[in-house]
């Protein structure tokens, strides 16, 4: 990706759900999959079964980490992005406890605290955060789901309970910081003769319940549904619009466009040619050889790097462009 900051524009808010990522849980039976299944153009990884009442929708069955692996490595197919806008993982509870394993399993231990040096956790967190900021990058909307749990809070020498996500602390640590939305879905009854209840979205949490939101005027709360959760985000969003500015496509704060290496290894060589027409001297070709060193760590023939050295290449390319307009 270029960067040119002299031609940067200034980011606007997206009204499209696509791009987003959302944590989304609550008890058991609730609607959580019935939800992320009325999402447009969405795959559910089912790590856990719950898709069963659901008719006419796309989903995988995950049973390992590696198969999860196999079936993201297809994500990034042109031919797959345009059939899905967004993926959803069913639960993140599950897929965390997978990952754990295929760590225990590829170190050969059977604890993750067996791996030395608390290297094991390490190695979760890392497994774990890469392959979600993988999706991300290309550009998918993700949906986690996990069901709810009651803790017991103790604050300032008081006790109090809370809902949360039941995903383990390192699951939730590294999806708290990457989602827009942390949704609870719960249940409110108009009175003891209720037996049936108002299921609502919960966007904004408080002493006893776990939510929230990037967006500063999205409602407390909506009735659930996909479509409600559209019309609560486009409501914030014209709010926001009104006191900061305009709309948007917005960004994708993890997706970049990735040039083709064949361009950049062209560019690279019609650079050196350049310099050296201009001026083949000792001290330029020094210099020449210094801008490789300092990007690839070593010398190394540019005729020679492979798409997996493709940053370095683009560095070095960058850094001889200045060279020449020295010269």
């Amino acid at each position: 990706m270029a960067i040119d900051l002299l031609n940067l524009e200034p980011t606007k808010i997206s009204r499209d759900l696509k791009g987003k990522y959302i944590l989304a849980y609550g008890l058991p039976k609730i609607g959580k999959t019935s939800l992320v299944a009325s999402f447009p153009k969405s795959l559910i990884f089912s790590f856990e079964p719950g898709t069963n009442g659901l008719n006419n929708i796309y989903k995988i069955n995950i049973t390992s980490w590696k198969d999860f692996k196999l079936a993201v490595k297809q994500l990034a197919n042109d031919k797959v992005k345009k059939k899905f806008d967004f993926v959803s993982v069913d639960t993140v509870d599950i897929a965390y406890d997978l990952c754990e394993q295929y760590i225990c399993s590829t170190n050969g231990v059977q604890s993750i605290g067996d791996i030395p040096y608390g290297g094991g956790w390490t190695k979760l967190k890392k497994e774990f955060s890469k392959i979600f900021r993988d999706i991300a990058m290309m550009g998918y909307g993700i949906i986690f789901i996990s069901h709810a749990q009651e803790k017991t809070i103790k604050e300032n020498g008081e006790e109090y309970p809370r809902i949360v996500p039941a995903c383990p602390s390192i699951a939730a640590n590294i999806v708290n910081k990457l989602v827009d939305f942390i949704i609870y879905i719960g249940i409110e009854y108009s009175s003891a003769e209720d037996e049936i209840g108002t299921r609502y979205m919960y966007f904004k949490g408080n002493k006893h319940m776990q939510a929230g939101s990037r967006f500063r005027y999205i409602p407390d709360k909506a009735k659930f549904g996909y479509q409600e959760l559209v019309d609560a985000v486009n409501d914030a969003i014209d709010k926001q619009v009104g006191s900061e500015g305009t709309v948007g496509k917005g960004d994708n704060f993890y997706q970049s466009e990735v040039r083709p290496f064949d361009e950049v290894m062209a560019e690279a060589k019609d650079i050196w040619v350049k310099i050296l027409e201009k001026n083949d001297s000792d001290t330029t070709v020094g210099e020449m050889n210094h801008i490789i060193e300092k990007n690839f760590g070593s010398q190394v023939l540019l005729s020679q790097t492979t798409p997996a050295q493709q940053d370095a290449l683009e560095l070095t390319v960058s850094d001889l462009e200045d060279l020449y307009k020295t010269l």
